[in-house]
């Protein structure tokens, strides 16, 4: 194999080598030495003495930048390919080169390249625009979504939109300045009379003459809960919601009685009313020939409506809403989200004879420190993070040891699927962020939970 010296062709180094000869200084035999004075300086004349050569590194013109630039170009992909740009070779003895590596599926003109970065000058070649390279995935999605967008309305959404209806015409007055149509009703003559039998289920507006009529719309509001067992009472819960581990939100599957085997048979024979609320909501209101006739201007807060969660329906109590958004309250569950008002609906009557199963609760002696929510707000999603992961999907039992006016429990919690049994108010009480707080002492009455029954 034969070594043949190259280099490429047209291009040189960025900076000139600066070298410490005298251009200026000759060595001449001893004896025959002159001087000129007019000059400020000797002269020595005679024949050039050469240098003594010099290594490889020090003849080197390039830059080390240069140098590693051209390596990482040239000596990864191998082979490459090479153009001769003369059959002589240079002044230097050199072979003057164009390399090209055609490794990828896009070919390198490695002259060029070392141009385009910077680490090399030429004369011939001059920077070029940085081309950026496409896949064919790449182009097969971007001529995907330009199909999209050619068959895309922009009308299409606000056609089938809930909300293109005579009752959200934003160019309407009313509209403007209520946020709905006002809906009127006929003033009734028996009240203007001085009394009507029908009183406020009267149909007709009840106004004397000079008042003002004001606008109505029939809602529906309840705060009537699930029964709350007693005090002293062990039940079993399962957690639904929770908002930190001192403050939580749970259903009782097996009703609110005494936890015992008789207790758990009958709620088994009588069935779930939670579960079966659920299916006879996605029973109705997902039936393709009910009709809407959701009024989404005049949500009041507080008011219970029907919402669409994951293809499913439940109840919920208005928080806010905004335009094309509404911030819920789930009042069998206890969790709150904002969803679209797409998938809001009217409760139907019927579907308010079963009380509302979220029961608010807290831990007995366990409490949040304060001001971490404010302070540190990534420590109090993990806890609850980690609440949850100890509470999902398990049946607990709950002492109740207090309940407050605002008909909420507060718990002592026992997870009893593990021997021995664990109670979840001391080991929450141990992490980082919570604290104890004053504990409730337990009913006198139902203190010995060995003669209970425990599940697991």
């Amino acid at each position: 194999m034969e070594t043949i010296p190259c280099c490429l062709a047209d291009v040189s180094p960025t900076s000139p080598f600066i070298t410490s000869e005298r251009g200026d200084v000759h060595v001449v035999p001893a004896g025959d030495e002159s001087s000129d004075e007019e000059g400020g300086r000797f002269i020595i004349e005679g024949p050039k003495i050469p240098s003594p050569p010099l290594s490889p590194s020090a003849l080197s013109r390039w830059s080390e930048i240069s140098v590693t630039a051209f390596k990482k170009a040239s000596l990864i992909n191998l082979p490459l390919l090479a153009a001769l740009k003369s059959l002589e070779k240079n002044d230097n003895g050199l072979y003057e080169l164009y390399l090209y590596d055609t490794t990828d599926d896009r070919d390198v003109f490695i002259n060029q390249h070392l141009v385009d970065e910077g680490v090399v000058t030429s004369k011939v070649f001059s920077k070029t625009t940085p081309v950026v390279q496409i896949s064919e995935n790449d182009l097969e999605q971007e001529l995907q979504s330009q199909d999209e967008m050619s068959v895309w309305d922009p009308m299409k959404e606000q056609y089938l939109s809930k909300r293109n209806a005579y009752s959200v015409d934003v160019n309407d007055p009313a509209v403007a300045m209520l946020g709905y149509v006002e809906k009127q009703r006929d003033i009734c003559h028996q009240y203007l009379r001085g009394r009507c039998y029908r009183g406020s289920t009267c149909r007709f507006a009840h106004v004397l003459p000079g008042d003002m009529p004001m606008p109505f719309e029939e809602v529906f509001c309840t705060d009537q809960i699930t029964k709350l067992p007693e005090l002293g009472d062990w039940v079993p819960i399962s957690v639904t919601a929770c908002m930190h581990p001192a403050h939580f939100w749970i259903n009782f599957p097996y009703g609110a009685q005494m936890f015992s085997e008789q207790g758990i048979s009958e709620a088994v024979q009588n069935g779930n009313p939670l579960i079966e609320l659920n299916e006879t909501m996605n029973n109705y209101y997902n039936h393709s020939k009910r009709k809407d006739n959701t009024d989404l201007t005049i949500l009041a807060e507080g008011e219970l409506i029907a919402v669409k969660f994951q293809e499913h329906w439940y109840r919920a109590r208005v928080v806010n809403a905004a335009e094309d958004l509404v911030q819920v309250f789930y009042v069998d569950y206890g969790n709150t989200s904002v969803i679209s008002d797409d998938c809001v609906r009217k409760l139907v009557p019927d579907f308010l004879h079963t009380p509302l199963q979220a029961v608010e609760c807290s831990l007995n002696g366990v409490e949040l420190e304060s001001g971490l929510q404010q302070n540190n707000l990534i420590l109090y999603n993990e806890l609850r993070l980690k609440f949850k992961e100890l509470t999902a999907d398990k049946l607990l039992i709950g002492l109740v040891v207090a309940r407050s006016p605002r008909k909420d429990l507060v718990l002592d919690l026992y997870d009893t699927s593990k021997t021995p049994h664990i109670s979840l108010n001391e080991t929450i009480a141990e992490w980082n962020g919570m604290k104890t707080s004053k504990t409730v002492p337990n009913h006198p009455l139902r203190q010995n939970k060995e003669q209970l029954l425990f599940p697991g």
